[in-house]
């Protein structure tokens, strides 16, 4: 389940009408709940698309899951705080350990034009429950 598609749903649920009848200074307390929960989520996700948070599906990563280590592509500037930050409020699940790599750009030729790939960080997050993060259940 993606980040996007879990912010989606948390927002369904923030934006559904209580069922019971109730006074309206409760009503009103509710509503005021919900708008803050759905602004926790747009921040939620906004940090996780500041810092670029996406899994990396490779071998390597999929290797990783056995150790429960997933493996994220990130923004080089992101700190392991901000990913730390990232994934509880995304996932739920508090990181045992992250480790990061950076990664410097090539220069790649195509003819004549000559250009450089992006830099980017990697970033290895271990968890006590993977399967929060990878939405399966076992």
């Amino acid at each position: 389940m993606s980040i996007l598609s879990r912010a989606k749903k948390a927002l369904k649920k923030s934006e559904e009408a209580p069922k019971k009848k109730t006074t309206e200074k409760k009503v009103v307390a509710e509503k005021k709940d919900a708008e803050v929960a759905a602004q926790d989520v747009a921040a939620n996700l906004e940090m996780a698309q500041v810092i670029g948070l996406t899994p990396l599906l490779t071998e390597k990563g999929f290797r990783q899951q056995e150790k429960d280590t997933v493996v994220f592509r990130v923004r080089p500037f992101a700190t392991k705080g901000q990913i730390n930050a990232a994934v509880v409020e995304q996932f739920g699940v508090k990181p045992v350990s992250i480790r990061t790599a950076q990664y410097l750009p090539k220069t790649r030729r195509r003819g004549m034009m000559v250009g450089t790939t992006n830099a980017w960080k990697k970033a290895y997050v271990k968890v006590n429950d993977i399967h929060k993060i990878l939405g399966s259940e076992e």
